[in-house]
């Protein structure tokens, strides 16, 4: 406590006894009880815990409910926190994990072949197709992930929706 607090009063320091502090991070009280944060904040610092033990990851999302239906917000987060940002259009507001973690999955894998490209774009599609975004912001998307026209993203999207 006095190298926290710096300069104390003589008078006070003769009544203040060292108490040493515990700093707790989120990290630490997720590996301890990670259902103590049961709110967005909670789904995401268990993310980060766990990230590394692909199974006790795949659990939570599996199991806890606040995967299924996380907020933009904490998907943010997440998906900075990845390294491999998927764009979701910008209307959804909840996001659900397990469709997340698909596309991360291939993303991981990506080697720049053209089939594997196809097949990212593919599963794009279909996760903002489940989703709910509308065609409109799926070719938005597919352009800025991907780099394509509009001609070519617009062409995706149409053959998906048939």
């Amino acid at each position: 406590m006095r190298e926290i607090q710096g300069k104390i009063p003589a008078a006070l320091s003769r009544h203040m006894t060292d108490v040493p502090l515990n700093v707790l991070t989120f990290k630490d009280i997720c590996a301890h009880d990670p259902d103590s944060l049961l709110s967005d904040l909670g789904a995401v610092a268990s993310y980060i815990v766990y990230e590394k033990d692909s199974d006790k990851l795949e659990e939570l999302i599996a199991t806890k409910k606040i995967f299924h239906h996380m907020s933009r917000k904490g998907f943010d987060v997440v998906n900075t926190h990845r390294k491999l940002a998927i764009t979701i259009p910008e209307d959804v507001e909840v996001i659900d994990m397990h469709y997340a973690e698909q596309v991360w999955a291939k993303r991981a894998k990506q080697s720049g072949k053209a089939e594997e490209r196809q097949n990212n774009i593919g599963t794009t599609i279909d996760i903002c197709r489940r989703l709910g975004a509308s065609q409109e912001s799926i070719v938005i998307q597919l352009m800025r992930g991907f780099r394509l026209s509009r001609d070519e993203a617009t062409s995706l999207v149409k053959q998906k929706f048939e």
